[in-house]
């Protein structure tokens, strides 16, 4: 079992721009690096939802749909996630909730998105980004919906072809990573990337934030993680795994605010650019790195211990923003 933690550092730092690889001849989701389905749109803005991530919130629903999730800390050792879609969209998402100061920043580097949330964590906490349409439930609720079987505030839902129809302006979103050709599935098909894969042994990793153990473990017959949280899995509301081809660590500093919650815990705020360290799941195997960011309006970047580009499978996302002083385990 190898415990990693890290300590992020703030520096320009040197990467390439991430790109999406695709196939030959056929259009790739920028989020994703697959091929576009046949009802999909690679052009249109991506969407995002703040969902959250409770217990009395799960299952939620529209995850298994999202091209990327990033799971941020809350108040209260929580941990919430930002959903986005862009090449495909489920019908609701959701339970949606309160946006928190760093959403907009995580988002930003994406360029031309809609972000879809329940008001914010205190008032102006929430920054403007030009490049982000924001759909506040509390003020323009047209879209948002409370589902029967769920209390309040655990039964907002978001419908996705309402919140569609309200992105109309913008492009398709910029690339966070450089993903591999569909097909090639493993790390050492892009030795220029510079990426030396660990042995196949890291099959599983977990970590504790706040309240929840989380475990992401690779099944190999469905060549993709699978998360628990606590001893549940996490699955759709039909009981379906929620399953990604990518879990990505990021260590960041998070500075708590003075700002409470109605529990009275206190708002935290990540440190978003600079660099840190990253650690990637990819194909059971374990990828350490780092990440650089140099501004809000760009994606970071995820580079090996030589500034490499690192590629990533092709396939769904689950980037996971950790305080700096948090350990993960892999087994």
């Amino acid at each position: 079992m190898l415990a990693i933690t890290a300590s992020a550092c703030s520096g320009s730092g040197t990467a390439q721009e991430p790109v999406a690889a695709g196939r030959s001849g056929g259009p790739v989701c920028p989020l994703t690096g697959t091929p576009v389905p046949r009802d999909g749109d690679s052009g249109r803005p991506a969407v995002a939802v703040k969902v959250e991530n409770s217990p009395e919130a799960r299952p939620q629903s529209g995850l298994d749909a999202a091209d990327l999730v990033y799971e941020e800390p809350v108040e209260g050792g929580l941990s919430w996630l930002i959903a986005v879609f862009q090449c495909s969209d489920p019908p609701l998402v959701g339970p949606v909730r309160n946006a928190h100061p760093s959403d907009t920043a995580i988002l930003a580097g994406h360029g031309s998105a809609l972000f879809a949330h329940a008001g914010a964590a205190a008032s102006g906490a929430v920054g403007a980004v030009n490049s982000l349409h924001q759909v506040d439930a509390l003020r323009s609720g047209e879209a948002f919906q409370r589902l029967d079987g769920r209390s309040p505030p655990h039964n907002l839902y978001a419908s996705m072809p309402k919140l569609r129809a309200l992105a109309k302006d913008g492009g398709p979103p910029r690339p966070w990573a450089t993903f591999r050709l569909p097909g090639s599935s493993k790390p050492s098909a892009s030795p220029s990337a510079g990426v030396t894969p660990s042995p196949p042994t890291g099959t599983s990793a977990q970590f504790t934030l706040g309240p929840a153990s989380v475990r992401w473990t690779w099944d190999s017959r469905a060549e993709a993680y699978e998360r628990h949280q606590g001893t549940a899995l996490f699955t759709d509301p039909d009981g379906r795994p929620i399953t990604v081809s990518n879990v990505v660590f990021l260590w960041v500093k998070v500075t708590e605010t003075d700002t409470r919650d109605a529990a009275g815990g206190r708002t935290p705020v990540l440190t978003l650019t600079g660099q840190g360290d990253a650690l990637v799941l990819d194909g059971g195997m374990e990828h350490s790195g780092r990440w650089i960011r140099r501004s809000v309006a760009d994606p970071p970047s995820l580079v090996d211990r030589k500034g490499h580009p690192m590629t990533l499978a092709p396939g769904h996302s689950w980037i996971v923003f950790l305080p700096v002083d948090t350990p993960v385990f892999v087994r």
